[in-house]
């Protein structure tokens, strides 16, 4: 259980620290004595309950806990002090329990037993509601999240999207804020990255819970983000069809059908570069192979004809894949096509590149009109 303490007295801060560090599963995450220090830095710590002082100078607790209600969907609140008359006040704005000052060892142990209780009914809740609710990406070509309703979700800024899509990226890999920063902002000053790094950690929050996940997205441990959502996704279905014994005609179809342009290309991430590139190549791998196994199979030819279409839209200059799409119209008795095929080679490397076409081309292409 994670637990942070807002009280403007720094000695019952510590007070309450040690007896709460003397139950078990406890874990200080944040100690605050100032408000608005305080509600700055709760959307980065993961906390499960805040014991909040209800005297607090101008920024009354009663009002800081209701901007906690609106803005943590499961963050429970303990209100701590030394006047029962705010008892009735406090439980109009939802808390879950109201410890009088000096707290005792044994109370405070049942108000942490009845705070675990309800997580562990929360959790529940969320399990359930993971089953039933599921978020789908399409990242082949541009980017889209899908929410629990089939609709895409809309991005408060690009940033929040860039940073999903950047976390979501490393998938179960936790990623170093410096790491984040420097990708994200690597221009900017440090303590406004920061600050921004911030801003749209919290936004990035809100908007995947709005999508319909229940639980925390986002963990921050150790000064690394990493994302706690595995939406399926058209490139996690690419690679499981690329990582098959066995690729059938079935297969190969879906995997021409969910490969609608390059990784993330119209999103201008530099980082996806390297990511982009492994996938083609898997990709391109699992069609050459399917092709080679599949050239003379009759039901399979037109499969194979977009198979082959497909490396050149990959590849447009790639002679392997020239000299297999040629060979194919042959065997099919395409020669039309082939002709067609032959001179469009010939103007890409004659009029684009200020080539002669390979040899290899030539003969083939001639050895058919003799």
């Amino acid at each position: 259980m994670r637990v942070s303490i807002l009280d403007d007295e720094p000695y019952a801060i510590e007070v309450l620290k040690d007896l709460l560090q003397s139950l078990n599963d406890v874990e200080i995450v944040g100690t605050f004595t100032n408000p608005y220090t305080a509600m700055e830095q709760l959307p980065h710590l993961q906390v499960d309950v805040l014991f909040l002082d209800i005297e607090l100078g101008e920024r009354h607790g009663i009002e800081l806990a209701e901007w906690l209600h609106r803005e943590f969907e499961h963050l429970e609140v303990v209100f701590v002090t030394a006047h029962p008359e705010y008892a009735l006040d406090a439980f109009e704005v939802s808390v879950i329990d109201y410890l009088l000052k000096p707290v005792k060892r044994n109370r405070l142990q049942k108000t942490i037993t009845k705070i675990r209780e309800k997580l562990e009914m929360y959790e529940k809740l969320q399990e359930a509601a993971s089953q039933s609710k599921e978020l789908y990406i399409y990242t082949m070509g541009s980017f889209r999240l899908l929410d629990s309703k089939g609709d895409d979700v809309s991005w408060r800024t690009k940033k929040v999207k860039e940073l999903f899509v950047y976390l979501w990226h490393f998938r179960d890999k936790p990623v170093h804020k410096a790491k984040v920063i420097e990708d994200l902002w690597p221009e900017m000053r440090a303590d406004k990255a920061i600050s921004l790094l911030h801003t749209t950690v919290y936004q990035l929050r809100k908007t995947v819970r709005a999508a319909g996940v229940q639980k925390n997205p986002l963990k921050f441990n150790n000064d690394h983000y990493q994302l706690m959502i595995s939406p399926e996704s058209d490139v996690t279905e690419i690679l499981k069809i690329c990582e098959q014994d066995v690729i059938d005609h079935a297969s190969v179809e879906k995997l021409l059908n969910l490969y609608d342009g390059d990784y993330l290309e119209e999103e201008d991430f530099p980082w996806v570069f390297l990511e982009g590139k492994r996938i083609k190549k898997s990709v391109q791998f699992v069609l050459v192979n399917f092709i080679k196994d599949n050239i003379e199979v009759e039901e399979n030819r037109f499969i194979v004809e977009k198979c082959l279409e497909k490396l050149l839209q990959f590849d447009l200059y790639n002679e392997e894949y020239m000299l297999m799409f040629m060979k194919f119209l042959i065997s099919s008795n395409q020669l039309q096509q082939l002709k067609t095929l032959y001179r469009g080679f010939k103007i890409i490397y004659e009029g684009d590149l200020g080539m002669k076409l390979p040899e290899q081309i030539e003969e083939l292409y001639k050895t058919q009109l003799l």
